[in-house]
């Protein structure tokens, strides 16, 4: 204790968390891999279970079921084929009808009692996927195989599914799937399949298979180490992230409190509302910009997407603007700016929108007007321009690119109105060009 009485603090909180951290990260670095593992049980009789022979093949085997409870089987293989066979098929579907999902599992160990000559015996796990497989042919699963010995079977034999199964060359030819597919899969396993081996040609064959059992790592160490890695990279950063917070902490309160005081002060209020209104609004023109116009352009596309109401748009172009700020200076250009959006002020519509779009370019945002119509104010506009905007005796012309909506994206309105706009330029300058128009209207 300190002399105050009040205990000394030997270690922080974080200090003790980085602590925690580091016991944990040598733990699951020593963890051994073993301990680290899941398994799925296959208990046959759990599973509806089918007899299969050779017909298919030609062949005349015969398969019958000597305890059906217990599905214990036997297998007489017949001379009429080239590989007789005669198999045990388990349906692993669930009630959903979707198959077993192994990829998480890398070993698979197989208890099969059996009696008879045979040496070897397979073992399929049979895969369905949409590149090969068709719900009206079982063959058209793929045939995931091994062949192991009968006599390590009795005992339960472990296969590495990763590096000791294969895809039989016949499944592959008769199917000709491409290479890309040719090698085992385990995501949808819809059938295990116990069959007499390669081997053997002839004689009587009895068989049960009594288990098989699935195991694999909870989680790979590679992922687990990445774990590792990543949350310590997040403390670290969350440590500078505090630091800095910390440093900064006191200004951000002074910060804070300015701005209460600003919330309460009605003068300040009205101010940052008139900040507020010049941010829709272009400095030189009075006129809204584009944000000032946005909330327009929204409602126009939605009633003409939810109503099918028209929507027209019209971007406007002083004509060899820049010619007149390089002959007589930005002063004038900007008085000519400001006359020409009082006298298209004065010209729209009510239900029309005029904004400045940027340096002598304007837009006329027209809800509920069709492309004629549109076309028809664009051209009021240009005569009014043509004959009020005069600098020095010359008229001050314009040009007028005229598009309607018809598709639900005002992009391509833009551009398309863009486009217009270039074509009435490319014409003559001092008209208006519409999208669908073959000529300009004046």
């Amino acid at each position: 204790m300190n002399r105050g009485g009040r205990p000394i603090k030997f270690i922080s909180k974080l200090e003790a968390a980085l602590v925690v951290m580091a016991l944990v990260s040598v733990a699951i670095i020593l963890i051994p891999s073993e301990s680290l593992r899941t398994s799925l049980t296959i208990n046959p009789t759990d599973y509806p279970a089918t007899l299969v022979d050779d017909a298919y093949s030609g062949g005349n085997s015969e398969v019958r079921w000597l305890d059906r409870d217990s599905q214990r089987w036997e297998c007489e293989l017949g001379r009429g084929a080239n590989d007789p066979y005669c198999s045990l098929q388990l349906d692993v579907t669930n009630a959903e009808g979707q198959g077993l999902d192994l990829r998480r599992f890398d070993t698979v160990t197989i208890w099969t009692d059996y009696q008879g000559s045979a040496k070897h015996m397979r073992f399929y796990l049979r895969n369905r996927h949409s590149n090969y497989y068709d719900p009206s042919n079982s063959i058209t699963t793929k045939y995931n195989a091994v062949e192991l010995l009968v006599d390590e079977l009795a005992t339960g034999v472990a296969v590495d599914m990763k590096n000791d199964f294969s895809v039989p060359s016949w499944w592959l030819i008769r199917w000709e799937i491409p290479l890309a597919f040719s090698h085992p899969e385990f995501n949808e396993v819809s059938v295990i399949e116990v069959q007499t081996g390669s081997t053997v040609r002839s004689g009587t064959h009895e068989i049960q298979l009594q288990k098989v059992v699935f195991s694999g790592p909870l989680i790979e160490q590679s992922v687990l180490y990445q774990g590792v890695i990543i949350v310590w990279a997040i403390i670290i950063f969350g440590m500078l992230i505090s630091r800095l917070l910390n440093m900064r902490s006191a200004l951000n309160r002074q910060r804070q409190y300015q701005e209460e005081l600003l919330a309460i002060n009605q003068s300040l209020n009205l101010k940052s509302q008139r900040y507020k209104d010049m941010a829709k609004t272009d400095a030189l023109t009075g006129l809204p910009n584009r944000v000032g116009i946005r909330n327009m352009l929204h409602k126009g596309l939605m009633d003409w997407r939810n109503h099918g109401a028209p929507f027209a748009f019209v971007i406007i172009d002083l004509d060899n603007f820049k010619q007149i700020n390089d002959t007589y200076g930005h002063d004038i250009g900007d008085r000519i700016l400001k006359d020409a959006a009082r006298l298209m002020s004065n010209r729209v519509r009510r239900s029309d929108a005029l904004a400045r779009w940027g340096g002598e370019e304007f837009v006329l945002v027209c809800p509920d007007t069709t492309l004629e119509q549109a076309e028809q104010v664009a051209e009021n506009l240009r005569a009014e321009l043509e004959h009020s905007l005069v600098h020095e005796g010359e008229s001050i012309t314009a040009s007028f690119g005229v598009a309607s909506m018809d598709d639900a994206n005002l992009d391509h309105l833009f551009k398309k109105a863009d486009t217009a706009l270039y074509k009435a330029k490319d014409l003559g300058r001092n008209r208006v060009y519409s999208d669908k128009s073959s000529e300009s209207l004046r």
